[in-house]
């Protein structure tokens, strides 16, 4: 991911991307900028019901807020309106079970990606709920039911 700050920051971007392997074959994804507010939501939805959810925070002097690059992620309760917005994304694209990052912008969410090999623990167990993440996404997917002989 590369942050440009003007279309010609963006034209030299793809100038010296232009012959890497993996942009010829598979080119490059352009995207504006949604002004980073430091954390943003992540949904895992199984079966088209949110399952678990956390907020990532972002580094100190970092606009990602990816783990790897030292964010943090903290337990949440998501907002009614996250999970239905993190449900109709999931039923959008067909998942069965799916990790989501929403960005909160002017008092409601933008959907900024949808990952289908989505990494949670028990962080993202919903409070009040009588079962932990892993429990509550077999359950959901009608997983507890099957058994192996």
């Amino acid at each position: 991911m590369i942050r440009c700050e003007s279309a010609e920051a963006v034209e030299r971007v793809l100038v010296d991307i232009a012959k890497r392997p993996w942009f010829l074959e598979h080119g490059a994804l352009l995207q504006e900028l949604v002004p980073p507010v430091g954390f943003d939501l992540r949904l895992v939805v199984a079966g088209r019901e949110v399952v678990g959810a956390a907020e990532r925070v972002a580094a100190h002097g970092e606009w990602r807020t990816n783990v790897s690059l030292g964010g943090t992620v903290r337990s949440t309760d998501p907002s009614r309106e996250a999970c239905e917005l993190g449900v109709r994304a999931a039923a959008a694209t067909g998942s069965d079970l799916v990790g989501m990052d929403l960005l909160p912008v002017d008092g409601g969410y933008i959907v900024l990606e949808l990952n289908g090999a989505v990494e949670f623990d028990g962080v993202y167990d919903l409070p009040g709920r009588g079962s932990g993440v892993f429990e509550a996404a077999a359950g959901a997917l009608g997983l507890l039911e099957i058994s192996v002989r």
